[in-house]
């Protein structure tokens, strides 16, 4: 967030575009992730020597990933961002107005157990000894829940300095959007009980 945020500083703050450093800000196209879990985790070490990037010899997981086993429930986020044409445009110094078009997406799984996490993150693989443990065992996962959805966003947006002097800065912006959903899919166990005999059954 700054002023020369330009029309990717909208979204979080409308009144960003007013007094931005740009006559005109264009995006044509534009696109963001972020995923966000508590339960794997890449080690850091290995991103700072590097060695991540280089030929692991096919064990990845065992040697690059991390494993969070506490009793804690598991929760996964995805977002995810398609910028269309959108602009701002300065009218003068203090008044800027733009419009966005985005599509977006979210996928939240929530309260998600430590076994069928690790059943997932695993593929159900018989060479894992913790899912030998779980194979032919009644599990429960209570309250597991999952949503997804996808939708279209336009916005409007004007903003403007209401005071510029010296290190005293104020300004205002407003936002009117209009939002289409595209589609949307949700799971909600209340009581859900499974059991795989193996790691095909």
């Amino acid at each position: 967030m700054s002023n020369y945020a330009g029309v990717s500083g909208i979204d979080l703050q409308p009144a960003s575009i007013a007094d931005m450093r740009y006559k005109a800000d264009i995006c044509v196209v534009g696109f963001g992730v972020d995923f966000n879990n508590n339960y794997l985790a890449l080690k850091g070490q290995y991103f700072r020597d590097g060695s991540i990037f280089k030929n692991n010899g096919g064990d990845y997981k065992n040697q690059f990933v991390y494993e969070n086993t506490s009793s804690a429930d598991k929760a996964v986020g995805l977002n995810a961002y398609l910028q269309l044409p959108s602009f701002a445009v300065a009218i003068s110094r203090t008044i800027s107005i733009g419009f966005t078009a985005r599509i977006r997406s979210m996928l939240n799984i929530d309260n998600m157990s430590p076994q069928l996490a690790h059943l997932a993150y695993t593929g159900l693989s018989a060479t894992d000894a913790k899912n030998l443990t779980y194979f032919n065992v009644e599990l429960n996962n209570d309250h597991f829940n999952i949503n997804q959805m996808t939708w279209q966003e336009y916005g409007l947006d004007y903003a403007m300095v209401i005071l510029g002097k010296g290190s005293q800065f104020f300004k205002v912006g407003a936002r009117f959007k209009l939002e289409n959903g595209l589609e949307a899919a949700y799971l909600y166990a209340s009581n859900l009980d499974y059991k795989w005999k193996n790691s095909d059954t």
